[in-house]
């Protein structure tokens, strides 16, 4: 061990013990080099990617792999053209998703950019997409937690695929109840006509789009948001999160 690294270790280990870190993803103390997660919820964090549908990125059984619809999808008609996913929501990730969200632990959009960015480029769909757009968070929304999670995902996921990112390409017209708080038909009915086109919408004309957020369970928000983007000029939608309910 260097000089450096072990200068390093002391000024961590003597920095923890006056300001103390917490790991993102269960709250235990963070020690020495530990970065935003602790070394248990990090192995679960860079666990291997589970096979997933190509179009609703949904967990499917790995014994019938296949690039066609899944049971979850089969019998319904998407805006978008597919999706990915990099992590199950569960666990640590769905503890890390929600300190981001109503802890205001911004910096933990690194660690899902990064596991985000790798299933993208795992699955080379970073090759068929020319911009990135967040989904966009209500003004108020965005007002109360103090910054937009989805947008700084999807900068972060740009800036590491090496593409432009589009943030005024979609706005949110009108606040909603929570997604997670209702069922499947009532997620449908609660961002219909939720979303319309931003000011930077020409930007995706003729274009195709990767559409970021950070969590997907019934896929509605992103429905509705890819609907807009095509009516919009966007060539083609393809969804991105960091993690699938």
């Amino acid at each position: 061990m260097g000089p450096i690294v072990r200068l390093r270790a002391w000024l961590c280990s003597t920095l923890d013990l006056f300001f103390p870190r917490h790991c993102l993803g269960c709250e235990s103390d963070l020690v020495g080099t530990e970065s935003l997660v602790c070394g248990r919820c990090r192995v679960v964090v860079e666990q291997r990617n589970a096979q997933r549908c190509a179009r609703c990125a949904s967990e499917i059984d790995a014994a019938r792999r296949t690039r066609a619809s899944c049971r979850t999808c089969r019998d319904v008609v998407f805006a978008f053209r597919g999706a990915v996913a990099a992590l199950r929501y569960r666990g640590p990730v769905r503890s890390i998703v929600l300190a981001i969200k109503f802890g205001r632990r911004a910096e933990g959009v690194e660690v899902l950019a990064d596991r985000l960015a790798d299933a993208i480029l795992a699955r080379r769909t970073d090759r068929r997409i020319d911009v990135v757009v967040p989904i966009p968070l209500h003004p108020l929304r965005r007002l109360v937690r103090g910054f937009d999670q989805a947008e700084r995902l999807a900068v972060a996921v740009a800036r590491r695929l090496q593409k432009p990112c589009v943030r005024l390409a979609l706005r949110r017209a009108r606040a909603t109840r929570r997604q997670a708080t209702l069922r499947r038909a009532e997620r449908v009915r609660n961002v219909r006509t939720s979303f319309v086109a931003g000011w930077l919408a020409f930007r995706v004309r003729g274009r195709r789009v990767l559409l970021v957020d950070d969590v997907m369970t019934s896929g509605a928000t992103a429905q509705a948001a890819a609907a807009v983007l095509l009516a919009a000029g966007a060539r083609v939608v393809i969804v991105a999160v960091a993690a699938r309910g």
